[in-house]
């Protein structure tokens, strides 16, 4: 088949339709923008490549206005397949709703507060499509007030699956699902699917980056990432915590197949990451006193509990690592002041001048 801008698909099986997931939950200021973007993909993709692309739309019990906006759209428009969720469960278990009606061609996720650049998005997945690609990965932008900046690992993405898997168990790969495009075969016959709980893409994205076959790293600048205040990684609570632990802990169960050399030490430091990341989000929040220490609290138990830290010898050399270090050896529930002398020695380390 020609294209009418002359790029040519060539795929030998399967179908080339894509199929794009968005869960949504009280996104009612933003969702319009979101489905917009998908509009324009869709359309072009039909018009100049005659290829077919749909919208499923997991409603997550909104309760905000976002469900009549959606459903609206989903009258108009026969491709925006409309899901109600009875419950809230969550957005990793509300794509799986729709991923279990997808069964072929490709797979995309898109935030209801963020955009799918047109062009560019469409040049990654044909370059994907022409290769038969079954992860289709591409740059991107994340936007804040007056910001804008490249995503920050992408330099990190290779075509080597050991590499690829000695990044993920380190925690240097973002591992948001919706800066990639997967192939429903590969997903299905992997029967891959995402946890409930926050932070669910993780372990998606890791496995389904090391499970592909046939990849392809697009440098286009494909998608718009929008810097919500309100989003889950600005914010920070109890589920955080609970999910980011949990999260590691599945990646930390994948990547034990894959025999690394010095995976202890990569180990501990993805775990250091891990736990520095949950920290620092403590320490920068809003919250009071009172209720950051119910979140410490909880976070020594969750490695107390769950996560073997102290088993084999890990210097300590990042400012990161040594917060951990510090969290570690001195979080006392009795101590009332541990909140406001972790704070002192975070902006110790991370002063210009330390």
């Amino acid at each position: 088949m020609q294209t009418s801008n002359s790029q040519e698909i060539s795929v030998s099986d399967g179908c080339i339709d894509l199929s794009v997931i968005m869960p949504v939950y009280n996104a009612v200021e933003t969702v319009s923008r979101s489905i917009s973007s998908f509009q324009y993909l869709a359309k072009t993709l039909l018009n100049n490549y005659d290829i077919g692309c749909k919208l499923y739309i997991v409603d997550d019990c909104s309760d905000d206005g976002t469900t009549q906006i959606v459903d609206d759209f989903s009258q108009s428009h026969k491709n925006i397949i409309f899901i109600r969720n009875n419950k809230n469960i969550g957005p990793g278990l509300s794509r799986n709703k729709a991923i279990y009606l997808i069964k072929d061609g490709y797979i995309g996720f898109l935030d209801a507060d963020d955009e799918i650049i047109i062009d560019e998005y469409i040049k990654s997945y044909i370059e994907g499509v022409n290769l038969g690609a079954d992860w289709i990965t591409f740059n991107g932008w994340f936007c804040g007030e007056d910001t804008q900046k490249s995503k920050y690992d992408f330099e990190r993405l290779v075509n080597d699956t050991k590499q690829l898997s000695i990044r993920c168990l380190k925690g240097e790969l973002d591992g948001s699902v919706i800066f990639s495009v997967y192939s429903s075969k590969l997903i299905h016959d992997n029967s891959l699917s995402f946890p409930s709980g926050y932070y669910e893409d993780i372990p998606f994205a890791y496995k389904a980056m090391l499970l592909s076959k046939n990849r392809h790293i697009s440098k286009n600048f494909s998608y718009k990432k929008h810097n919500v205040s309100t989003s889950i990684v600005n914010t920070i609570s109890e589920k955080h915590i609970k999910g980011f632990i949990g999260a590691w802990i599945r990646v930390d169960h994948i990547l034990q197949d894959y025999k690394l050399s010095g995976f202890q030490l990569d180990r501990l430091y993805g775990l250091y990451g891990c736990i520095a990341h949950l920290t620092i989000s403590i320490i920068l929040s809003s919250h009071s006193s009172r209720y950051k220490m119910k979140l410490f609290s909880l976070l020594s138990l969750e490695i107390d509990s769950k996560i073997e830290v102290n088993k084999f010898n890990y210097n300590a050399e990042t400012k990161k690592d040594k917060l951990v270090e510090y969290f570690l050896k001195n979080f006392s529930q009795d101590k009332i002041t541990f909140v406001v002398d972790i704070s002192s020695f975070y902006n110790y380390l991370f002063s210009q001048d330390a």
